[in-house]
């Protein structure tokens, strides 16, 4: 197997802070990481641009990520290092219901192997064209969150979704499940597990989850995963 599981930017985003629009607020910082097969950690933010607001119009938003990860190549084991970063213009919408974002822009991901494993495609630097959708959708205590991204030239895909219950009177912690599929042509996986979210003010969220993952040809992994997110 030539690649193994990552957990992208934002992907734990799926039930953060209320991102409906809001007149004060003008964008959102995020970090957080994960650890199973592999480990991986990542940062951002999305910034409203002129005339627009957190949840309506557009805005960019940029990311970094850096990981680590092995897998077998006959009877060596290859040691993966990567490090990436990604930009994207963002058309966002919200109403009463919740919000949805659309995002199109580069990804830069730089992969060194140790030994050299000339068969992975994915070695040395790669650029990729990206395009994204994510978004939450709330009603009656119900909290349904999705999250996915193709990248056009590496046909990479990247899929998530969450749907949980309200757990206590003032709507701010949420508890529920996720499960999500993504790969390219060299693997594909997938996950399930649960989640827990919690809105801890008017700007700040954190989010914990965990479950396993089965990629085939290898065996069945737990994984779990950390999110904060601030609105400024």
């Amino acid at each position: 197997m030539k690649h193994s599981s990552i957990i992208l930017p934002l992907a734990l985003l799926l039930s953060a802070a209320p991102l409906a629009a809001q007149e004060n607020r003008d964008g959102v910082l995020f970090f957080g990481g994960s650890a199973g097969d592999g480990v991986s950690a990542y940062a951002g933010g999305l910034v409203s641009l002129p005339g627009a607001r957190l949840g309506q119009g557009f805005a960019l938003r940029g990311s970094a990520n850096a990981g680590r990860y092995k897998y077998q190549q006959g009877v060596a084991t290859v040691e993966a290092d990567y490090v990436g970063a990604e930009a994207a213009l963002v058309y966002q919408t919200s109403a009463p219901w919740g919000w949805a974002n659309f995002s199109a822009g580069p990804r830069l991901t730089d992969t060194s192997l140790s030994p050299r494993d000339p068969a992975n495609e994915r070695s040395g630097t790669r650029v990729d064209a990206v395009i994204g959708a994510e978004g939450n959708y709330r009603t009656g205590g119900w909290s349904l969150g999705w999250y996915g991204n193709a990248g056009l030239f590496d046909e990479t895909y990247y899929t998530q979704l969450r749907a949980g219950h309200r757990i206590d009177s003032a709507g701010r912690a949420f508890l529920g499940i996720e499960g999500g599929f993504q790969g390219d042509p060299s693997y594909d996986s997938r996950n399930i597990g649960l989640f827990y979210a919690r809105d801890f003010s008017d700007a700040w969220n954190v989010q914990l989850s965990g479950g396993i993952r089965d990629q085939e040809g290898r065996k069945v992994k737990p994984y779990a995963a950390i999110g904060l997110s601030r609105l400024f």
